[in-house]
């Protein structure tokens, strides 16, 4: 008798064990961090300077990234950028066309790019820096917004950091009982998948200065400014665009 009761009890302590556990049947999405940084491409250093396509001739050829951190400095001959000066503005060109994929559930992201000194010439010690559009999968999640900015002068002395987060592109909830089990997990936007996912995300990204008579210069890929993007960062930047995901 002793020992049924001790199988009794030995089973009991494992249902209630297994109850306090349970799951809900849905998705759980997670979101993974990644930092990609953006690479030179095209026949010159100017980027925007080869996307004159906005006037009907040209070439297209956005600003790629990867996972791969610039290896060679500016003495070594690296790096490029995008300007914004009197005929490129006269032109109509926004400074910083980039595109490239993440792959999996989407929270958050942040753009962290250098900018040379020649914005300093401003008033206030903030700049003020537009996305004129961000597209993920053909999706306009942002569309011409600005936010003011506080550069942090980078180690060399020769650029500002400019640390602009993209927010609310998608996130998970969970849902518990008066026990503290999950029954259930909210989700929105782009947070789609079971865990951190396996969809590949086109994504497309314009950016500015405002107001538009506001110099810059922008500039990546050398290890003195390695610019990029930080897909779902453990912090926000301070600075911040809220989007407006695909439902």
């Amino acid at each position: 008798m002793r020992t049924r009761l001790a199988l009794v009890s030995v089973g009991l302590v494992l249902t209630l064990a297994s109850s306090a556990s349970a799951t809900h049947g849905g998705i759980h999405p997670t979101f993974r961090s990644e930092t990609v940084y953006f690479h030179c491409t095209g026949p010159t250093k100017v980027s925007n300077l080869n996307n004159i396509n906005a006037q009907g001739v040209g070439m297209d050829t956005p600003t790629g990234w990867d996972t791969n951190a610039p290896t060679q400095s500016v003495q070594q001959g690296a790096g490029c950028g995008a300007i914004d000066l009197g005929a490129v503005r006269n032109a109509g060109l926004v400074d910083g066309y980039f595109k490239g994929k993440f792959t999996g559930n989407l929270r958050d992201l942040t753009l962290r790019v250098h900018n040379l000194l020649l914005s300093r010439a401003r008033n206030t010690p903030t700049l003020g820096v537009k996305i004129s559009a961000l597209e993920i999968d053909g999706n306009l999640v942002v569309d011409n917004q600005a936010v003011q900015v506080t550069p942090v002068l980078s180690s060399t002395g020769a650029s500002e950091l400019v640390e602009l987060s993209v927010t609310g592109l998608g996130s998970a909830t969970e849902i518990k009982d008066a026990n503290g089990n999950v029954i259930d997990v909210q989700t929105t936007g782009l947070a789609t998948e079971d865990g951190d996912g396996t969809t590949p995300h086109e994504i497309t990204i314009y950016l500015d200065t405002d107001p538009n008579q506001q110099q810059s210069a922008w500039v990546w890929d050398t290890t003195e400014v390695p610019s990029g993007i930080v897909f779902n960062p453990p912090t926000l930047a301070a600075a911040q665009i809220a989007a407006t995901p695909p439902a």
